[in-house]
């Protein structure tokens, strides 16, 4: 894709650019990539050439699950030789393969480091590309691929407040494309890709709500993502990793909608002071409503505050809670350290009759330590 003309430079102006090239085959290349062709008032014509260049073009690594620590490692040298040659985007992928061979085999950690890798790849290439103001519909194309690759990372990571934010990027920067498009078959493929982040992102949000209890939002939410996800399927061909992911996430979404019909109810609210005092304690109220249609047993309570912070008491479990019931409990905390802070301090754990146990976290809360 070679760079657009530019009709003028004023003294001292410069105009940043790219241009993408397909290499024919893997080997080191040293190349002059571009002349640019330029004329002063007069009219007269001149010619440079660009600066010499060095790029190692190596094969794209695929996953081999039966040698999965070999396949790792070919993403993680073709990961390398891309940000050595300041392919962010590429770099990318191939971190994020990586991560997909350890979560195939259960490496959580390793597949967490990776992901982040991949995120921190592919949010550099946006940055690069966002500093260029005038974008072609390819590099457009590009960011917005990038943008739901991050958010379809932070997913993996169970990051879902993330993926949202950057699935709603994605989605602005597909429309962004979209409203550039005169062609009607390219429009149309633009509009199924807003489609499919549409779905991407209501299955986000559907995973928020769930983590709140809210099991009716994350119900609708999550039944209008897999009918788009339908639709989009039906509607035109897609390339298989993008269409197994459609897939996967229709079925996930069937998966947590079966556990949303039978996960009991319980509605969680706190109160709490703002601002605190170093060294000073402070009390969590929260309040505990039964929502579900039978009662609920063995209620408990886990502390997931930040290191600054210090749990002086935690109560005791509710043995029982009635259908439509409501108890206040208090947590007493004491803060370390100055600062802002913003985290989910506890998780409810709790049962039904049948002997099923649930967790439930709060909703997160903000502090400010002076």
């Amino acid at each position: 894709i070679p760079p657009k003309g530019i009709a003028e430079i004023s003294p001292g102006e410069s105009v940043r650019d790219s241009v993408e090239l397909l290499p024919k085959e893997v080997r080191r290349y040293r190349l002059k990539p571009l002349e640019v062709v330029y004329k002063d008032k007069e009219g007269k014509d001149y010619v440079k050439a660009s600066n010499q260049i060095t790029i190692d073009v190596v094969e794209k690594p695929s996953m081999e699950y039966q040698h999965y620590k070999n396949a790792v490692s070919k993403y993680l040298e073709y990961a390398e030789i891309q940000t050595n040659n300041k392919n962010f985007y590429h770099a990318g992928e191939g971190y994020r393969g990586a991560a997909e061979c350890h979560g195939r085999f259960g490496e959580t950690d390793r597949m967490k480091e990776f992901y982040n890798k991949a995120i921190e790849s592919y949010t550099r290439y946006v940055k690069i590309m966002g500093e260029n103001e005038k974008l072609n519909l390819v590099e457009l194309h590009r960011i917005s691929s990038s943008q739901r690759i991050i958010a379809e990372s932070y997913e993996r990571v169970n990051d879902f407040l993330k993926a949202e934010e950057f699935f709603t990027l994605a989605l602005d920067s597909y429309k962004e494309s979209a409203d550039k498009i005169e062609n009607y078959e390219e429009r149309a493929g633009i509009e199924s890709q807003i489609k499919a982040i549409n779905a991407f992102l209501l299955k986000a949000k559907g995973k928020i709500a769930v983590d709140h209890g809210d099991y009716s939002k994350a119900l609708d939410l999550l039944t209008e993502s897999r009918g788009l996800f339908e639709e989009c399927l039906k509607e035109r061909t897609w390339d298989k990793d993008y269409e197994e992911s459609m897939d996967k996430g229709m079925k996930e979404i069937d998966l947590i909608i079966r556990q949303i019909k039978v996960k009991p109810s319980l509605e969680l609210t706190l109160e709490y002071p703002r601002k605190l005092s170093v060294n000073e304690s402070f009390i969590i109220k929260m309040n505990i409503t039964n929502k579900w249609n039978d009662s609920l047993h063995n209620i408990g309570f886990l502390s997931r505050v930040p290191e600054e912070f210090k749990v002086d008491e935690i109560p005791e479990k509710i043995s029982d809670l009635k259908p439509d019931e409501s108890k206040i409990i208090e947590f007493k905390l004491v803060p370390e350290r100055g600062g802002s802070f913003k985290f989910k301090p506890f998780y409810v754990t709790y049962g039904d009759k049948q002997g099923n146990n649930f967790m439930k976290s709060c909703d997160e809360i903000s502090l400010i330590v002076e």
